[in-house]
């Protein structure tokens, strides 16, 4: 049975982030110019993509507030918040013992005490999911990894 927005929005506290709202609208992805298409994960740096400039260990204690500065470095960057730290979520919505996914679109604010990578979140199982800014309803998306647009 797929997970419900009540169920959605207790599992993202943890992680510091407020449930607004589940989007109906569709979210549309950002492609490099025509073929091959990528998705920004698959980009590499020929094609705008940056990642982090430092890699951080698994098993460095502090590796939960580097990621979680990594990303609000990227997320800054490209415009994904909103002045009142909003943003488009992409979450998980299937069973945890579902082998396919059931993505949708969430409207999160961040609190003052977000931690994403540390909080164990199930709603974030598939790696901090995709993150776009408000507006990207219909327009662009931007993920933890990125292209520059």
């Amino acid at each position: 049975m797929p997970l419900t927005d009540a169920v959605v929005e207790a599992e993202l506290v943890p992680a510091g982030l407020e449930f607004l709202e589940r989007i109906t609208e569709e979210v549309s992805l950002p492609l490099p110019s025509p073929p091959p298409y990528r998705s920004p994960a698959s980009c590499g740096p020929e094609h705008g993509r940056f990642d982090s400039d430092e890699a951080t260990d698994v098993d460095d204690p502090e590796m939960p507030a580097k990621v979680n500065a990594d990303w609000l470095h990227m997320a800054t960057e490209y415009g994904v918040l909103d002045s009142r730290r909003e943003c488009l979520l992409s979450v998980d919505y299937s069973d945890p013992d579902e082998v396919s996914p059931e993505y949708a679109w969430v409207k999160v604010r961040l609190s003052d005490q977000w931690d994403p990578a540390g909080s164990n979140s199930t709603a974030l199982r598939s790696g901090f999911g995709g993150v776009s800014p408000i507006g990207s309803c219909r327009s662009s998306r931007c993920s933890p990894s990125t292209t520059r647009r």
